[in-house]
């Protein structure tokens, strides 16, 4: 089972740890889990490194970078 309802006070957000979303929509936004994700995480015991995009990983860095980027003439 990978949806879960958080609540926070009065607020309750849905969870889906497979398909990476929250209904507060900041998971989506900054493809980092955010603290509702998060809990969601830590109450399942799982690894939270797995749930960050795949665009925040070394070889996405190393993949932008590898190739030259030439200056321009005049400002």
């Amino acid at each position: 089972m990978n949806a879960f309802e958080v609540r926070n006070g009065f607020h309750s957000y849905g969870v889906n740890l497979e398909g990476m979303y929250c209904t507060c929509k900041l998971w989506e936004l900054s493809g980092i889990p955010c603290v509702h994700a998060q809990e969601t995480i830590i109450y399942t015991q799982q690894d939270s490194a797995r749930f960050i995009s795949k665009w925040f990983c070394k070889d996405k860095f190393l993949t932008t970078y590898e190739s030259n980027i030439l200056p321009v003439n005049g400002s």
